[in-house]
């Protein structure tokens, strides 16, 4: 499981989810800027952004390999951790 948050970078997701918490909650709506979006859409919208990212992020790590062979022999997870 630890090597799968690695691997998708969960911080870089959890910046992405706050940062859009923070746009929308934060400085939309106390300036009152009105949003088609309520909470469950705000929610879906959130969650599929971390999706994508997420893939986005797999996707590199798995063209990287050979980069990171050279690079960063320690930290290799795809072909180790994770088939």
């Amino acid at each position: 499981m630890r090597s799968i948050l690695i691997l998708i970078r969960w911080k870089n997701l959890l910046m992405i989810a706050l940062t859009q918490l923070l746009i929308k909650y934060a400085l939309l709506e106390p300036f009152g800027a009105t949003t088609s979006l309520d909470t469950f859409h705000m929610i879906l919208l959130i969650m599929s952004s971390i999706c994508i990212a997420a893939a986005g992020n797999i996707i590199n790590v798995i063209n990287d390999v050979e980069t990171d062979f050279i690079n960063e022999p320690n930290n290799i997870i795809v072909g180790k951790t994770i088939s």
